[in-house]
């Protein structure tokens, strides 16, 4: 019984995704975008459980802010969200050229044979797989699998229609390394809580990290770049790719990451998807 009713509400919660991915798709983008940073606003605000992770991670992160900053930077957190979600039908029938018309890239795109790509959930992150492929960059991405299947599948259907291989953190991250080795660059977001990984520094607080990244780096002798699409304004973009220096030691490689990003938070924070449990549990009880 709970399998069934379960069953149930996936397809229920794909049906209205899909009916609000149709009706994004039937508007202008512009209009979309809005659209969908109106409805991300409004749905963000019912979430009472992940407004307080938000608010509690602000706190770490700005403490000379006041609450009524923090949740303005909230509430447009959950706008750049929205758009992202009203924009996101339009680029399955983008060409690679359309695409960036929306992203200003500024400085030098990668030209090594073999790198490593990483970022967080910030800017826009689903553009990714639209813009790699688009600058003809063989790109193979590591993703975290929706619980909901056919949603999973619709996201899917829409990452990869540039030509962006997608593994999952499950049990694609072996195919995706070998993917790399063949000429290309292994990417994913690093800027979750790994309760198994090395601790750090982010926002003068300690974190656990993932250090995968940088022990493939060392192993390989592979680059690091951090890559960025941060909204200009609307549905405009600019991109922006930063070499991490390299070192032998995996914790200083996976501390320059975190203070790359930690850069860009700063700069544009309602950017960042604050409703990750990024520290110590215990800060969040």
């Amino acid at each position: 019984m709970y399998g069934l009713k379960k069953q149930v509400q996936h397809v229920l919660e794909a049906a209205i995704i899909g009916f609000f991915f149709l009706l994004f798709l039937l508007l202008p983008i512009n209009l979309s975008s809005k659209l969908g940073g109106l409805i991300g606003r409004i749905i963000g605000s019912l979430l009472t459980k992940r407004q307080k992770i938000a608010l509690i991670n602000l706190r770490i992160a700005f403490p000379n802010k006041s609450d009524i900053e923090r949740h303005e930077i909230i509430l447009n957190m959950w706008d750049n969200l929205g758009r992202i979600l009203g924009e996101m039908p339009h680029w399955y029938f983008m060409s690679k050229k359309k695409i960036l018309e929306f992203i200003q890239i500024e400085g030098e795109i990668p030209t090594d044979e073999k790198l490593i790509l990483l970022s967080g959930h910030y800017g826009n992150w689903e553009l990714f797989s639209q813009l790699l492929p688009s600058i003809g960059l063989n790109c193979s991405l590591i993703y975290k699998s929706l619980n909901n299947k056919y949603i999973d599948w619709l996201i899917k259907i829409i990452r990869t229609s540039k030509g962006a291989f997608l593994f999952t953190k499950d049990n694609g991250i072996k195919q995706s390394i070998k993917k790399m080795h063949q000429g290309g660059c292994f990417g994913m977001l690093i800027d979750q809580r790994f309760d198994n990984g090395i601790t750090i520094p982010f926002f003068n607080q300690s974190c656990q990290a993932l250090y995968l990244p940088a022990k493939l780096a060392i192993q390989n002798q592979i680059p690091i770049y951090m890559l960025r699409i941060v909204r200009i304004k609307g549905t405009k973009y600019k991109s922006e790719f930063i070499k991490v220096e390299s070192s032998e030691d995996p914790k200083q490689i996976m501390i320059e990451v975190n203070k790359v990003l930690e850069n860009w938070i700063r700069e544009k924070p309602a950017q960042w998807f604050w409703i990750h449990r990024r520290w110590d549990k215990n800060l969040y009880k």
